[in-house]
């Protein structure tokens, strides 16, 4: 039963995780004229590709994003935001 305890945590815990987004990386999604909706898309369907950058490929480019976890919130910060051809 402890297995069943377990898997609801982990569950509950990444559905709890928010998403903040610092204004350096604001101005790199300016600068690369992407919205919240893209960035956030990238963190839930990207790949983690290293530790804590993740990429989301699309047809003929790709964006990027560079988190960390908060110790204290466990909230996932964006500070970094990226797109290449």
């Amino acid at each position: 039963m402890g297995w069943l305890k377990t898997i609801a945590d982990q569950l509950f815990t990444s559905m709890k995780t928010k998403l903040v987004i610092t204004k350096s990386a604001r101005k790199s999604m300016a600068a690369w004229h992407l919205n919240d909706r893209d960035v956030t898309d990238v963190f839930y369907h990207g790949e983690e590709v290293k530790d804590q950058i993740i990429v989301r490929r699309y047809n003929g480019y790709e964006y990027g994003l560079y988190y960390f976890k908060d110790s204290k919130t466990g909230n996932a910060i964006v500070s970094s935001v990226w797109r290449r051809s």
